[in-house]
C-alpha cells in the first residue's frame, strides 16, 4: 500500500487517523506473515480466506481515489497525472534498491543446499546469472518472490494515470465494468493463455508470464479499481453512512467465523479440485472478494468501539508504509537465510525475537521518515532579472 504508500503528504486534507492504523496494521500483518516464525501458520489467516495483500491492495487503491479525485477538483488532471507517475518513479526507484540487494548483496553468498528458502527467493539467479536476472528484474519481466508486491503496484499505478480523466469525466463506471471482465477472464486462466502465447511468439530467452510474480494481475486489480471507485465516492461525499455499514456487523460475523474455520480445517475439502478457482489467492477467487468485504463493517464497529489514541505507534508505521514496506524485507531475508531449508520455521525463542527485533527496527524506520517530514524545507530565494 503511501499504499497503503501512494499518501501524497504536499496535499493539505484532514488525516484520519484510521486510515493510518489500518495501514500500520497491514504493515505489522505483513511482516509476521513474510517471516518464517513458529506460529505463522494459523495467524496468518485469522479472518478466513483473506491476508494482509488484499488490505494493502484495497487501502492503496483508495487513498489514491480519495487524494488523486480531490487533487483533479482543486488543480486539474494534468497537474493529478504529474504527481502519480512522479511516485511510480519513488516506488521504482525502491524496487530497483531491492532487487541490486537481492541479486548483488545476496544471492551470490546462498548455496542452494544449505539455504534453500532463500535460493527460492533468487531462483532466476541460478538459471541466468546475475546480470540477466537483474536485467529482467529492473524491466519488470522477472519478479522473484516476496518482491512482487511493488511491481504490481506500480503497473497498477500506471494503468491509473490515463483513467485519471474517465474519473473527472464521471465515467469510472465503465472502468469497472471492463475491470471486472478482465478479472473473469483471470478465474479462467487468463494468465496462463498469455503466458503460453509468450512462450510461443517471442524469443527463448524472454521470460514469460510466469516469472512475473505469483500475483495475478488480471485478478487483483479488481480490487485495485474497486478500493478507488470507493476512494472517488468519498472524495465525492457519496459513500453510505458509517452508521448503515456497522448494521453489517453483528450479521456478517457467523459468515467469518464459519470462512475462518473452513480455512483452517485439515485437508479442507471446498478447496480441492475443481473447487479450487473460488478459493485461490494469486487469482483472487471470488470467495477471498467476498470474505475481504464482509470484514468492512465488523472493522469499522470495532474500531468505534477503540480508544484509537493509543495506536499511535501503529499509525507511525502506517504514515511511513512505504519506508516500512521496504525496510522488512532484508529483515525477511535475513531470518529465510537462518532458517536454511525451504519450508523451514524458527523455533518458539528465536521467532519471537526476530518479530521483536523487525517491529523494533521498523519503528525506527517509521520514526527516523517522520523527522524527516517534520524538518522544514528551504525555498532559495528566485533571483530577479536586472532592469
Amino acid at each position: 500500500m503511501d499504499t497503503p504508500w501512494v499518501y501524497d503528504t504536499l496535499i493539505v486534507m484532514e488525516r484520519r487517523l484510521e486510515l493510518d492504523i489500518a495501514r500500520g496494521l497491514m504493515i505489522v500483518w505483513m511482516t509476521y506473515s513474510h517471516l518464517p516464525t513458529a506460529t505463522r501458520g494459523w495467524l496468518n489467516y485469522p479472518f478466513g480466506f483473506v491476508s494482509s495483500a488484499e488490505g494493502f491492495v484495497f487501502l492503496s487503491a483508495l487513498l489514491v481515489g480519495l487524494i488523486y479525485t480531490k487533487l483533479m477538483e482543486r488543480e486539474g488532471v494534468r497537474a493529478a497525472q504529474e504527481k502519480l507517475l512522479r511516485r511510480v518513479g519513488k516506488l521504482y526507484l525502491y524496487h530497483l534498491g531491492l532487487i541490486l540487494l537481492l541479486f548483488f548483496g545476496i544471492a551470490p553468498f546462498v548455496d542452494p543446499e544449505t539455504h534453500g528458502a532463500l535460493a527460492g527467493v533468487a531462483y532466476r539467479y541460478a538459471e541466468v546469472g546475475q546480470i540477466q536476472a537483474t536485467l529482467e528484474a529492473a524491466l519488470l519481466l522477472h519478479q522473484p518472490p516476496l518482491l512482487d508486491i511493488l511491481p504490481i503496484y506500480i503497473f497498477f499505478m500506471l494503468s491509473t494515470v490515463p483513467i485519471l480523466r474517465l474519473i473527472d469525466a464521471g465515467r469510472f463506471c465503465i472502468v469497472l465494468g471492463l475491470s471486472a471482465l478482465v478479472w473473469l477472464g483471470a478465474q479462467l486462466g487468463l494468465k496462463a493463455w498469455v503466458a503460453e502465447f509468450e512462450r510461443m511468439w517471442l524469443p527463448p530467452f524472454y521470460p514469460d508470464m510466469r516469472h512475473r510474480g505469483a500475483f495475478d494481475p488480471f485478478g487483483w486489480q479488481l480490487l485495485w479499481f474497486l478500493g478507488i471507485g470507493v476512494g472517488i465516492a468519498w472524495a465525492k461525499g457519496k459513500l453510505p453512512s458509517r452508521e448503515r455499514i456497522e448494521r453489517w456487523a453483528f450479521p456478517s460475523l457467523p459468515l467469518i467465523l464459519a470462512l475462518a474455520l473452513a480455512r483452517h480445517i485439515p485437508h479442507p475439502p471446498l478447496e480441492q479440485g475443481a473447487h479450487l478457482v473460488y478459493f485461490d489467492k494469486w487469482s483472487l477467487g471470488i470467495v477471498r472478494v467476498l470474505n475481504f468485504f464482509l470484514l468492512f463493517p465488523l472493522a469499522l464497529r470495532i474500531s468505534r468501539a477503540l480508544d484509537l489514541a493509543r495506536f499511535e505507534p501503529i499509525a507511525k508505521l502506517g504514515r511511513a508504509s512505504l519506508e516500512t514496506y521496504v525496510a522488512h524485507l532484508p529483515l525477511t531475508f535475513i531470518a529465510l537465510y537462518a532458517v536454511g531449508e525451504e519450508g523451514g520455521k524458527l523455533a518458539p525463542l528465536a521467532s519471537l525475537f526476530t518479530l521483536t527485533a523487525s517491529y523494533l527496527v521498523l519503528y525506527a524506520v517509521a520514526m527516523l521518515h517522520e523527522k524527516r517530514k517534520a524538518r522544514p524545507t528551504v525555498t532559495p530565494p528566485r533571483i530577479q532579472p536586472a532592469g
